[in-house]
Formats: C-alpha cells, structure tokens, sequence
C-alpha cells in the first residue's frame, strides 16, 4: 500500500460513515483542505509537526483504530512504528460495523483519560513533601492557528507586473528664420505637415527615427537631443526623406533640389 491508497481508504471509509470534509473540520478544527491532502495521500503540504494528530483526529471521526491507521502510516514511511499492542488487521485500515456509535466511543475514551488523569493527580498529591506539578497545554485549536500562520508566512507573494516602459528618446527641435513649409514623419506614424513662418519654434518626439522632407531647408535650423545641427540645406533649396536617427549628430549629406 503506498500513501495514494491509503488516503482513499480512508475516504472511503468517511463516504461509509456518511461524514462529510466539513463535519469532521467543524468538529476537528482541521483546515479543510488539509483534509483534502490527506484523502489524496498528498501528505508533502501537509505541516509535518501535526500529521500524526491531524490522523489520530481524522480515524476517531470515522470510528477507525486510531494506533492502527498509524502504525499503517508508518510502515508506507518505511519508518519504525510506535509501540502499540499488536492488531489482528493490518493488511489494510479495518473497515468493520461497530456496536457504540462514534459519538459514544468518543465519549468513552475521554471519560477514560479524565479517570485515568485524576488517579495520578490523587497519587502525587498523596505522595510525602510532593508539589503540585503544572504541565503547559496548548490547545489544538492553538497548534491549528499557528500551522496555517505559519503556511501563510512561507507562501511566496507574487511580484505585481510593471509592464515596460517605452520612453520616446529622440526629441527634434525647430528655429525658423524664414517661412519653410516641412512634412515629417515619427518613427511608424502618419507623415505631418506644417508651413512655419519665421522665428517659430516646434518640438516633436520620436522612439527611433524621423523622415524630414521640408522646402527652403536654409530658412531653419535644427537641434537633436540638444546637439546643433544647423540648416540641413541652403535657402530654397528642397529636401525629401532625409532620416534624422540616434546616429545623426551633424547635418547628414542631402541632395537638394532646386525650388520649382
């Protein structure tokens, strides 16, 4: 039996006893979805400091031997069992009809501790020059909080995605001394148009290049990125598609023509 079947028979055995996942985690305090592990036999998630009680808790619910579903667990783990009286079955977790109900078992065996308890506190408070003896308890309900604070503190928390930022990072000025008439495109967008009269000034943004065709290329002078260019012709002179990319830090060699 590997941990897979052993976790669907004891599911089998709760679908029997028609007890449902959330009457056994009211009743157990028990995360409901480490109950869900433990019928997968996914037993990795669970907190490993509790397993054996998250069991123990789980077998009463379904009035199953407690000492046997773990010594059942043990030998899987190939890990040396806890002593406990030997069991007639243990070939598989017993699924037999039983004459007291589960809530009377329960009753009986917390009846029994409490008896058991209460003869060892009569014998050491019998006993010459003895202390009373204080022993902390922590409650289940206790270790449960603290195991699911603790599975939150070890849950990694996903980075919020910061999509990347484009900045446009070519900036291409203007200076008129004349009238020029310009037609420019930005990177991938429609050509623009402008006629400028003299001493105009004009910014535009760009990711990666421009294309500049213009009229009168003496009558303006431009700036990249704050680098000079100066006029990119003489006056009258037209210019079509020149580029103007990261690369252009002087006035790039252009054929003019002659204005018609």
């Amino acid at each position: 039996m590997d941990l897979l079947e052993f976790g669907s028979a004891l599911k089998n055995r709760r679908v029997a006893q028609q007890v449902s996942l959330t009457d056994i985690a009211a009743e157990t305090r028990i995360n409901i979805r480490f109950l869900e592990a433990i019928e997968r036999g996914d037993f990795h998630v669970l907190p490993q400091t509790y397993v054996r009680a998250f069991l123990r808790e789980y077998a009463l619910i379904v009035d199953l031997p407690a000492e046997e579903v773990m010594r059942q667990y043990d030998e899987i783990l190939g890990t040396p069992a806890q002593a406990t009286a030997p069991h007639p079955e243990s070939s598989s977790v017993r699924i037999e009809a039983s004459g007291l109900s589960r809530q009377q078992k329960r009753v009986l065996a917390v009846g029994g501790g409490i008896i058991v308890l209460l003869a060892v506190a009569l014998f050491i408070t019998l006993q010459p020059g003895s202390e009373p003896m204080t022993t902390p308890e922590v409650s289940f309900d206790r270790v449960i909080r603290e195991n699911e604070a603790a599975a939150l503190r070890q849950r990694p928390i996903p980075a919020p995605f910061v999509p990347p930022v484009i900045v446009d990072s070519l900036r291409l000025e203007i200076f008129t001394t004349d009238s020029v008439w310009v037609s420019l495109v930005a990177d991938t967008e429609a050509a623009q148009e402008f006629l400028f009269a003299p001493n105009r000034t004009r910014r535009w943004m760009a990711k990666e290049r421009f294309l500049l065709t213009m009229g009168n290329a003496g009558g303006a002078t431009f700036r990249l990125n704050g680098t000079d260019l100066g006029a990119l012709g003489r006056r009258g002179a037209v210019l079509r598609n020149i580029p103007i990319t990261h690369n252009t830090v002087k006035p790039p060699p252009v054929v003019e023509q002659p204005a018609p």
